[in-house]
């Protein structure tokens, strides 16, 4: 199996943080490894990846899949074709040549588009924040309640050929060379201070603390209509009400 593209933008604004609107602390993750992917029928799919810089669009598509099944539910995936529709919507045009990427797009762009209308592919955000990235206790808790985290890196070169398998800094100068969005279902190790779980270019994989210590850029977690349906436990910790105008603000604001 051969690593995708990547195609993630830098932000360019301060997101809504889902921290500002806690209400409470959110129940903490278990002593227990816990991982939603294993709950994911059928696997995760390229998305598009491998022809198109959607990261950011498959990344969206693999939180879906890890959010429903959080909530015992299963994500149907629309099909290659409605990503790449999805994608170069969000891009303002379409290819300009022959087998062109497309220039990539913000994570944020990918939020604000879903939490608008029907949503994004099928899911509907009613509301979405970021998470502190240099808390493993906040991004365990986060993860482990809301069943995925939509994370953004800043990754080296050799982020490829450690694919598929644990993203891990190796001895040597390793720059970070481009943006990448992928997400995070969780730990199966019994070693949760080791790392991630992850998930991008069609297959599951991992990341270490120490590489996300020098790689990692954002996390977000999304409230997804299904959250709200089910009564999903997080819910009870949120000022759900108060997150949604931030991110009618930041929409509206762009």
């Amino acid at each position: 199996m051969s690593a995708g593209l990547r195609g993630l933008l830098p932000e360019t604004r301060f997101a809504p943080s889902l921290e500002e609107r806690l209400t409470k602390p959110l129940p903490p993750a278990p002593s227990e490894p816990f991982d939603y992917a294993a709950k994911v029928a059928g696997g995760f799919p390229m998305a598009g990846n491998d022809k198109l810089g959607d990261c950011t669009i498959a990344g969206w598509v693999h939180l879906c899949q890890l959010a429903y099944a959080a909530v015992g539910e299963t994500y149907t995936y629309p099909g290659d074709e409605a990503v790449a529709a999805a994608y170069w919507k969000l891009v303002g045009h379409g290819p300009q040549y022959a087998d062109d990427p497309g220039p990539g797009l913000q994570m944020t762009q990918v939020l604000s588009a879903a939490s608008q209308g029907a949503g994004l592919l099928g899911v509907k955000a009613v509301a979405w924040g970021s998470v502190n990235i240099h808390s493993k206790a906040a991004l365990r808790n986060a993860l482990y309640n809301f069943g995925a985290l939509y994370l953004a890196g800043d990754i080296p070169a050799d982020a490829e050929t450690q694919f598929p398998g644990w993203w891990h800094l190796v001895t040597g100068s390793h720059p970070a060379v481009g943006g990448h969005c992928f997400t995070a279902s969780g730990n199966e190790l019994k070693d949760l201070l080791t790392g991630l779980d992850s998930e991008t270019w069609g297959a599951e994989n991992g990341f270490t603390w120490n590489w996300w210590a020098r790689y990692g850029v954002s996390a977000f977690v999304v409230v997804p209509e299904c959250f709200v349906t089910a009564g999903h436990g997080p819910l009870d910790s949120i000022d759900v009400a108060a997150l949604e105008d931030d991110v009618r603000g930041f929409a509206a604001a762009a």
